[in-house]
């Protein structure tokens, strides 16, 4: 029983050590991050206080299948982020567009980082092209659910149905 007692105390301190380690740097190397690239754009987002969820689980419907797939980064308001790190392989290549089509078919936003991306001032163009992305959805909103009301005669938030 001192044993099981003795490794118990031995991992929650060694638990207790990485939290705090983590709390003085949030994007600390115990993330597993599986890059530096990746390092340095869940840097950025964690600096805008952007939530997002690293390789979120994600059901996708590919060639008839159901598959988990694990987009880098899901950020809470709906794009994925994925980098594509890989140049000069061509297989690589071929399951990037695949991937980039089954995101379009399942309709899942995507915003895809390339290494010549992340040059100059990349933080500026991501957030663009994220700001863009959540945009473009909003707008495809409007156009679907609200386009249909004149705006004097919109009804008020919560009380739109299908069936009227």
């Amino acid at each position: 029983m001192i044993l099981i007692e003795k490794h118990i105390n031995a991992r929650v301190s060694g638990h207790v050590s990485m939290l705090n380690d983590h709390l003085q740097d949030p994007i600390s190397r115990y993330h597993p991050y599986r890059s530096h690239p990746e390092h340095q754009i869940a840097g950025l987002l964690d600096k805008y206080g952007l939530p997002f969820i690293y390789e979120k689980p994600t059901a996708v419907l590919d060639r008839g299948n159901v598959r988990l797939w694990y987009p880098d980064f899901t950020l809470s308001y709906g794009p994925v982020i994925e980098y594509f790190g890989v140049n000069g392989n061509e297989a690589y290549r071929q399951r990037t567009e695949h991937k980039l089509k089954v995101y379009e078919q399942n309709q899942i936003d995507v915003v895809s980082l390339y290494p010549r991306d992340l040059s100059g001032r990349w933080q500026d163009r991501l957030l663009a092209r994220i700001d863009q992305s959540i945009e473009n959805r909003l707008m495809s909103y409007r156009h679907a659910v609200l386009g249909r009301y004149r705006p004097e005669s919109r009804p008020p938030p919560g009380s739109y149905s299908r069936h009227q």
